[in-house]
């Protein structure tokens, strides 16, 4: 028997809400931020260099900080939230999964990789 929306968001948030909890206390005791692979390869920043440091700022109220940290965490977790929170099959639901949808999505963290490399390297 699936369960009604309201049921399955309350699920999703409390489990966000106790994820994002228990991360934020582990980094505060321990200081440890795992380090980025691609970055420590590279030299270069992949989509989600910074992302860290924007969830971290966005669990003490910081959003603009996490805009700064990474331009494309706060939109992502919006949408994440929305995926959430909408009905299963709902029409708003298919569109924000549909394949243009997802290749949009796609191209769009591509740009974003190439764009903060060159601003970084100006």
């Amino acid at each position: 028997m699936p369960r009604p929306p309201v049921a399955r968001s309350v699920a999703v948030l409390t489990g966000v809400a106790a994820l994002l909890a228990i991360y934020a206390v582990a980094v505060a005791t321990t200081g440890f931020m795992p380090r980025c692979w691609f970055n420590a390869l590279t030299g270069l920043q992949c989509p989600g260099c910074g992302s860290q440091r924007a969830f971290m700022a966005l669990i003490h109220g910081h959003p603009l900080d996490a805009w700064r940290y990474n331009l494309i965490i706060p939109p992502a977790l919006a949408y994440l939230a929305l995926m959430a929170i909408l009905p299963h099959g709902s029409r708003a639901a298919r569109a924000l999964t549909s394949p243009a949808a997802i290749w949009t999505i796609l191209c769009v963290v591509i740009i974003w990789t190439i764009v903060r490399n060159i601003l970084r390297g100006c």
